[in-house]
């Protein structure tokens, strides 16, 4: 990827249009801010996380519509839903089932804590330590969610980790959640009989969720 985007960097210097890129490498040129490699990082940031993530997720809320019945009816009823179906997607299906973090303290995750403060059994985490935070299986903790393998945008409450926490909370998440309101209320309202033709193809990815292919028979 960075070796196509090297060379397409090229190719705007070349012939300039008035696409993103172009805009990074003027500002390049033109000013101090950006070099070759982190015109390439920022490219290769908004395709990943910008675009991989966003078409995934609008791919996994119309399966889970669809798969569930009366919910793309809905939809196409009532286009007001769908902010709590992309909530509810994030949570029991997110695009991103796992992430990365560094421990900025001594920890220790799970165990039970006793009267005093201290936490018995558990896995202890050192600071400066990597972990890999599965936050999709924290998606359907039975003590924290109900029904938690049930798509139901309906539920009084819906909490999820899809867009990180804190600090670490994704820049994109407003356009993400237009995106996908955007993409399933046409859908749904264009086309409100349509069908699960097919079980899905998954792409062969730990990280990110989306499929490769998703067959619907548009009545």
């Amino acid at each position: 990827l960075r070796g196509y985007l090297r060379e397409l960097i090229a190719r705007r210097r070349r012939d300039p249009g008035e696409d993103l890129m172009s805009g990074l490498i003027h500002v390049e040129e033109s000013g101090d801010q950006l070099t070759e490699d982190e015109i390439v990082a920022t490219c290769n940031l908004l395709l990943v996380a910008g675009h991989e993530t966003t078409v995934n997720l609008i791919a996994n809320a119309i399966l889970a519509l669809l798969r569930n019945d009366g919910q793309w009816a809905a939809l196409a009823a009532d286009p007001g839903r769908a902010a709590a179906v992309i909530e509810e997607t994030l949570r029991h299906d997110p695009p991103v089932q796992l992430v990365g973090r560094i421990a900025g303290q001594d920890m220790t995750i799970g165990g039970e804590r006793s009267d005093g403060g201290n936490v018995a059994g558990g896995v202890t985490v050192p600071k400066g330590d990597n972990i890999l935070l599965l936050t999709a299986a924290a998606h359907r903790d039975p003590d924290h969610v109900d029904r938690p393998d049930e798509f139901d945008p309906d539920r009084p409450v819906i909490r999820h980790l899809g867009f990180g926490k804190g600090a670490h909370f994704c820049l994109g998440a407003p356009l993400a959640r237009l995106e996908a309101t955007v993409a399933l209320t046409a859908l749904t309202s264009r086309f409100p009989d349509a069908k699960l033709a097919a079980e899905p193809v998954y792409k062969p990815n730990v990280t990110l969720r989306g499929m490769s292919e998703l067959s619907i028979t548009l009545a």
